[in-house]
């Protein structure tokens, strides 16, 4: 009787550390990071906050060896997505889920657009500036 009682309770202490596990083909969402110098953004700390709930992070983790910060949304919405690096280089990333749990898409503007979209604001700046000061002196 002892033995039998030792057996069972060895065998309950053993199924109590057993891990189990699922493989699904959910729908994720990945986003991909690197550097205006084509440098990755591998194994950088990242937070995914769900959609209302700013305070506690839904998904916490490191990019993977491709840059890349994945998952799986289960709520339509607007996700956040904070990546940041030790160094502090960082950014935050507004994720739109429609009801199909899919990405809407989302424009990005090339940062070579942004750059001379600046460059042509300095330019038209000056020449009215010049142009309010000739109009002045004469």
């Amino acid at each position: 009787m002892k033995t039998l009682f030792l057996l069972t309770f060895f065998l309950f202490n053993l199924l109590a550390h057993d891990l189990s596990h699922t493989i699904s083909h959910a729908k994720s969402v990945a986003v991909s990071f690197s550097f205006a110098t084509n440098e990755d953004f591998a194994y950088q700390s990242y937070e995914i906050y769900a959609p209302g709930n700013e305070q506690i992070p839904f998904s916490v983790g490191r990019t993977d060896a491709l840059s890349r910060a994945v998952f799986i949304p289960n709520q339509k919405g607007e996700w956040l997505l904070k990546v940041f690096s030790e160094e502090g280089h960082g950014k935050i990333v507004k994720l739109d889920i429609d009801e199909d749990m899919r990405l809407t898409t989302q424009m990005q503007i090339p940062k070579w657009l942004k750059i001379y979209s600046g460059l042509i604001t300095i330019f038209l700046l000056f020449a009215l500036l010049f142009i309010y000061k000739q109009s002045k002196q004469q």
